[in-house]
């Protein structure tokens, strides 16, 4: 879950509900789950707002978000998918764990045969 805040350069008078469009460039390593339709520029906020995204990531690499409101495009946002520390550490023990044990019953079967 992402949150992004966008302001308009060139507010014109009044408010504004202007359509929002996010999604990332590399659809093989993340995909956008939702965010909003429609995102409200308020004078009284100095034409900014703030909305949520969430993105699923399908694969680890670099990214770019882009997002759109109105005709307008935001500078792209660039997202780094990462696999965390923890979880590099939990499948190196199970890996070392599987290995011992494939060869403790390797070892077994062997001296049965005999």
């Amino acid at each position: 879950s992402l949150t992004v805040q966008v302001t308009d350069s060139s507010p014109s008078q009044g408010s504004e509900n202007r359509s929002l469009q996010v999604k990332c460039e590399d659809t093989f390593t993340c995909k956008v789950l939702s965010y909003p339709e429609y995102v409200l520029l308020l004078p009284d906020e100095n034409y900014t707002s703030s909305f949520h995204v969430e993105i699923e990531a399908l694969f680890l690499g670099v990214t770019q978000l882009s997002v759109t409101v109105g005709d307008e495009s935001v500078e792209p946002f660039p997202l780094r998918f990462l696999r965390s520390n923890h979880d590099q550490k939990v499948t190196l023990v199970f890996t070392i764990f599987i290995a011992i044990f494939v060869l403790i019953i390797s070892f077994m079967m062997g001296t049965q045969l005999e």
